[in-house]
């Protein structure tokens, strides 16, 4: 039994060497497929509207962190950057033997283009850095055409004014008038990509109800809409309305459209089958797909002319305001002594948009400062309704000061086209002169105050007026680190910030190893916290987050730019992972009823629409 023992033993060590020897022998001759560099720029068609995005892909290949392109020469497209992700893997090849690897690595940058005008625009040749060189795409034309109009929707884009000047704030109205239900909305205003002009956030109108809130990307700059209802060309629409300020900062008259929106609207169903063979389809009864078409609806063209502000009858004071302004100026206290601070308030009123709105320094005004001291620096502006706030900190030099001088403001006013200056009013105060401090005050002497300039004399007492008996000290015992701690719990404050920096650094190197694995990984649990966050909300908002979630979910899953996907994009993605028909459709018709619910107008049970997305997610994570 023992001899059989070390036979089998023997042979077992025999064949590991055996083994070992093939995978040296096999191994000696693998080799690495090196990868050219090579950047290429692709994009969704060739053929669009006026106001429809479509995405440009600029793709890297031979490098997964290569630095951002230069797209600086796209002037006919409105931009943006829809993020980008690694285009890598790696796989390995066996021919007679020979083992090979291949190893692929790329990057992938995706943007959203729109065309501002109709005709055949160019994107031209594109400059990317890969590898340490500089490649250039090839150039790519896009045929645009004008967009037509259509009886279910409108958008009207209006300025209050064709006539303006540098520097004066203007109020953008955008509203857009929805006539049916779609998703995938995509407004393009080309005077927000102007660099002409300086574009702000408006405060929205007081009592507006929150519940008829919508979030819009524009730009990518997050707007915040108002849905309601409205009444064009004797038709009752669905309103979605959104504000924003447009400054001038250069003159010239401009003429160009006011914008579109894009949205993709339902126009029916069609069969669709796990089979390709249209024999099974009856048999096993295909499921829905909805079919979608494009509608892109223009605003009318705007017309501005911006003139620059006259240089005759400038004040001297003038820093740029642009608008009608009122001013009030408060203070407290009013009854003070010289040195003591006294707080002064400044109230501008003027324009609707104040944001950019700045009070000149006050110590360029000179009959304050021939008063008072005044502070270089100067507390930024607070919006108050209608008005800009400012405060400064300002005190009497003496006590002859009886009121606080007016405060002057130079701007131009548009209405009348001439520069104007207002006051505040002065605001009387009283000032009290300051007792003069002697040295018998100092050493704490009694009798008659010293005046100023006379000759000090020694005070019999001197400080020791003011002397206490040692009896009053309490001793208190210094303390050792030896007393406050152990040698083991100093020794263990100090490794801690060491064992603290290597459990960082080993985070950090797990994440760099793969982070859309932990990405993938931690995307059910992320979703499940924010369907719990959607707890409570009206449907408005449970549809807007559900979306949100469900982007992020199969970003993360799919390892995709979680923002850009649409109902469109599921099965294309999903079918091929082997994900159930039946689970498409389910999240296909919940990504159609959140859109309905944001830009239709319809009311939904958000709980529900929360419980059957869970489940619908649970399935799929079993599955993905």
């Amino acid at each position: 039994m023992n001899c059989m023992n070390n036979i089998n033993l023997i042979s077992s060590r025999v064949m590991g060497l055996v083994l070992a020897a093939f995978l040296l022998l096999g191994f000696a001759g693998v080799g690495a497929a090196e990868q050219e560099l090579s950047v290429q720029a692709a994009v969704e068609s060739r053929e669009v509207m006026v106001g429809e995005p479509f995405i440009l892909q600029i793709q890297v290949a031979g490098d997964d962190n290569p630095a951002r392109p230069d797209l600086s020469g796209l002037t006919d497209f409105t931009v943006q950057d829809m993020g980008g992700q690694q285009n890598s893997s790696q796989s390995i090849t066996i021919v007679n033997g020979k083992y090979t690897q291949i190893s692929s690595r790329g990057y992938l940058f995706n943007y959203q283009l729109t065309a501002k005008r109709a005709g055949n625009l160019i994107i031209p040749a594109i400059n990317a850095v890969a590898g340490g060189r500089t490649f250039s795409t090839g150039a790519i034309t896009i045929k645009a055409r004008e967009p037509e109009e259509s009886d279910d929707f409108k958008l009207a884009i209006s300025l209050p004014k064709d006539r303006a000047y540098v520097g004066e704030p203007l109020i953008l109205t955008v509203t857009w008038y929805v006539g049916k239900e779609c998703q995938d909305v995509n407004f393009t205003i080309p005077l927000f990509q102007d660099p002409t002009f300086v574009v702000g956030d408006l405060p929205l109108p007081v009592g507006t109800d929150q519940n008829s809130l919508l979030r819009l990307i524009l730009d990518g700059r997050e707007i915040i809409a108002v849905r309601g209802r409205g009444v064009l060309e004797g038709r009752e629409f669905t309103t979605v309305t959104f504000r924003q300020v447009v400054i001038p900062t250069r003159a010239g008259s401009y003429a160009q459209s006011g914008g579109t929106v894009s949205c993709k609207v339902l126009t029916g169903y069609r069969r669709q089958s796990r089979f390709n063979d249209s024999v099974f389809n009856d048999f096993f009864g295909g499921g829905r797909q909805g079919v979608y078409q494009t509608e892109i609806t223009p605003a009318p063209l705007i017309n501005l002319t911006v003139s620059e502000l006259p240089a005759k009858g400038k004040p001297p004071g003038f820093t740029g305001p642009v608008g009608q302004f009122s001013m009030i100026a408060e203070a407290q206290p009013v009854k003070v002594r010289v040195g003591d601070p006294i707080t002064l308030t400044i109230h501008l009123t003027g324009p609707e948009y104040l944001d950019n709105l700045e009070l000149p320094p006050l110590t360029g005004q000179p009959a304050l400062n021939t008063e008072f001291k005044v502070p270089q620096a100067m507390a930024p502006g607070e919006l108050k309704g209608r008005s800009k706030v400012f405060t400064q900190t300002i005190r009497a030099k003496h006590g002859g000061v009886k009121a606080i001088p007016p405060v002057s403001f130079a701007f131009f006013n548009p209405r009348s086209g001439r520069y104007e200056t207002i006051e505040s009013r002065a605001i009387p105060i009283q000032v009290e002169e300051v007792r003069t401090v002697t040295a018998n005050d100092a050493l704490g002497t009694a009798g008659p105050q010293v005046v100023a300039g006379t000759e000090l004399k020694v005070s019999d007492q001197g400080i020791a007026f003011n002397y206490e008996d040692d009896d009053l000290l309490v001793p208190i015992p210094s303390a050792t680190p030896g007393v406050l701690f152990s040698k083991g719990q100093q020794g263990l404050l100090i490794l801690l910030p060491f064992f603290y920096l290597l459990l960082a650094m080993g985070r950090v190197w797990q994440k760099k190893r793969d982070p859309a694995r932990s990405r993938s990984r931690r995307a059910a649990g992320e979703f499940t916290s924010a369907l719990t966050r959607l707890n409570g909300l009206d449907s408005l908002q449970v549809s807007e987050g559900l979306l949100v979630a469900l982007r992020n979910y199969l970003g993360a899953k799919l390892r995709q730019a979680g923002v850009t996907l649409t109902v469109r994009d599921l099965e294309p993605l999903l079918k091929p992972q082997g994900v159930a028909l039946e689970i498409i459709a389910g999240l296909e018709d919940i990504f159609q009823q959140c859109e309905a619910l944001r830009y239709g107008g319809k009311s939904a049970d958000g709980a529900e629409l929360c419980r059957k997305a869970g489940e619908l997610i649970r399935k799929l994570d079993r599955e993905l």
